[in-house]
């Protein structure tokens, strides 16, 4: 059985594979998905936040990364909830909004994004 860390990993190296081959869209979508997972692997178990089919709501990460992230100097936590949100953002003009460009250049400020709060989060291996 998978965890999240695994899945986070398992996206992760799908972003690069997809960002590798050209498909941009779907890379940009699996460094969101490798993030959110990451998130949802430190996030489990810490408070009650809205769930959605047993996750943490989407909306809601960024906030909950912000304030369970002590560990963590004010200026980094602030810095991974702008780069999560911003990584959404990105990965949602990807998946609904077609007559949008998706390049290589945000394919990759989108995997970079992702390998930052990775690493922050403790996740990136």
């Amino acid at each position: 059985m998978a965890s999240w860390l695994d899945l986070a990993q398992d996206n992760l190296a799908a972003a690069q594979e997809l960002l590798d081959t050209g498909r941009f869209r779907s890379s940009v979508s699996r460094s969101y998905y490798a993030a959110y997972c990451a998130a949802a692997h430190l996030l489990r178990g810490k408070g009650s936040y809205p769930r959605v089919r047993g996750n943490p709501a989407h909306e809601v990460i960024p906030s909950y990364l912000e304030s369970n992230l002590g560990r963590l100097s004010r200026t980094s936590r602030q810095q991974v909830r702008t780069d999560y949100s911003v990584l959404y953002k990105a990965r949602v003009d990807a998946d609904y909004r077609p007559w949008l460009s998706c390049d290589r250049d945000i394919a990759l400020r989108a995997k970079k994004l992702c390998d930052g709060i990775l690493r922050e989060l403790g996740c990136h291996g």
